[in-house]
């Protein structure tokens, strides 16, 4: 590969990444705005609340992940997409759950500074390379 075909693929692949943590942006403001209402609103705990806000990120996640970040028009693999989306957002709201629960363990239980730092560390380390490699994998997508 010469050295102007990785620099593309790079500039594509790094587009894809922005993309994605934009649609995660917005995944988030759903899921911790969710979350942020049902526990302040007294409706339940801090716990079940994130995994309630993770569901409703995930249904938007998923539609805006599948048609924008990864440009896949094709409907023959949506519902094997789906079913994988769910297993790596389950992953990922687990994850998140278990993050949020231990640092409430740690007395740490502030809604905001819980949720950010555990869906940060979600994020940079899970999210992208799973929902990739493992969701949107179809040799045939396009990169742009």
């Amino acid at each position: 590969m010469l050295p102007t075909q990785r620099q593309g693929n790079m500039k594509r692949r790094l587009a894809e990444f922005f993309r994605f943590a934009n649609v995660s942006l917005l995944a988030t403001v759903v899921d911790y705005g969710i979350g942020y209402l049902l526990t302040h609103t007294g409706l339940t705990s801090i716990v079940v609340a994130t995994g309630i806000g993770h569901l409703s990120g995930m249904i938007v996640g998923f539609f805006l992940n599948k048609y924008w970040v990864f440009r896949d028009t094709s409907s023959r693999e949506t519902t094997t997409q789906l079913v994988r989306y769910v297993v790596v957002s389950l992953g990922n709201g687990l994850l998140n759950t278990l993050g949020v629960w231990g640092l409430n363990q740690l007395g740490v239980d502030n809604y905001w500074v819980v949720r950010i730092l555990v869906g940060t560390t979600v994020f940079v380390f899970y999210s992208y390379v799973f929902t990739r490699a493992f969701v949107f994998m179809r040799k045939s997508r396009p990169v742009v």
